[in-house]
């Protein structure tokens, strides 16, 4: 509510994903059984749901990254992105589906060992057709090559694009930290359910939203840290319309600074 009555309307399609899939972790929970062969189909539904709310972070990023790009060079760059995190979507609901047409993706989460939600989309099976040929060896194998290859594929794209937003210096760097380095300790001591818990640290994301431009106000060193082109972002097309940061302060005070900042992390910095 507080992003929308600043008109950022690009921050809330950055973390919207986010916030949905913690409200289908909700109904999940209350449908929720010991395993896969005890799901109900709201738990699918919901399952289902997640997935698409997830898959969809990167594309949120991107497209956030894509509204504050300074210039229109840097555009097109980040073009190469959003076409990178749509085909990820696109081939993952892709090979879900027929999964499930085929009835060989059994798409319930339920509790793991760890009491976490255990997602199906952080555990998709080979096909048969791969499966049935391989020994237990190779078979544990390839799985598990398969599921490395589909995480850091995403989480990839979820840094590159979180890097790429104009301006968003404390958001940026709480996604840094948030992302491989704490993906990577989580999975080796919870395995798959690494994903249901680090949805709550992802969700730090929209508290940094909600601080930036007051901490941007506070802290003027940390507009300093940002790269010159950041520092005076403008776009050729004429897009985005700059508020300097003592006309912002002019226009607002007090606690209402934190509530009313301009359109993205960008305008509030000094030109």
């Amino acid at each position: 509510a507080v992003v929308c009555y600043r008109k950022q309307y690009a921050y809330v399609f950055a973390q919207l994903p986010i916030t949905l899939q913690e409200i289908c972790q909700f109904f999940i929970w209350r449908n929720i059984g010991s395993d896969a062969a005890t799901c109900n189909n709201t738990n699918r539904a919901f399952s289902l749901f997640c997935t698409v709310s997830v898959l969809y972070v990167p594309i949120g990023y991107t497209l956030w990254a894509r509204q504050t790009a300074p210039t229109v060079e840097l555009r097109k760059k980040i073009n190469v992105v959003l076409s990178a995190c749509v085909a990820l979507f696109i081939a993952f609901m892709a090979y879900t589906i027929i999964g499930l047409a085929a009835a060989w993706y059994p798409y319930c989460t339920f509790p793991g060992a760890w009491g976490h939600q255990l997602w199906p989309m952080l555990t998709p099976p080979l096909p048969p057709v791969i499966n049935d040929k391989l020994n237990t060896y190779l078979r544990w194998l390839l799985t598990h090559m398969f599921h490395w290859a589909w995480y850091w594929a995403y989480m990839a794209l979820i840094m590159i694009s979180i890097m790429l937003v104009t301006g968003a210096i404390l958001v940026r760097a709480t996604m840094v930290v948030l992302g491989p380095f704490l993906i990577v300790p989580l999975y080796f001591l919870v395995g798959a359910e690494f994903g249901s818990v680090w949805c709550w640290a992802a969700g730090v994301g929209a508290v940094a939203m909600l601080v930036e431009p007051w901490m941007l106000d506070r802290f003027p060193w940390l507009v300093e840290m940002l790269p010159e082109t950041e520092q005076k972002p403008h776009l050729q097309d004429g897009n985005c319309n700059i508020t300097p940061l003592d006309t912002w302060q002019s226009k607002l005070g007090g606690p209402l600074r934190m509530l009313r900042g301009g359109r993205n992390a960008a305008e509030l910095i000094v030109p």
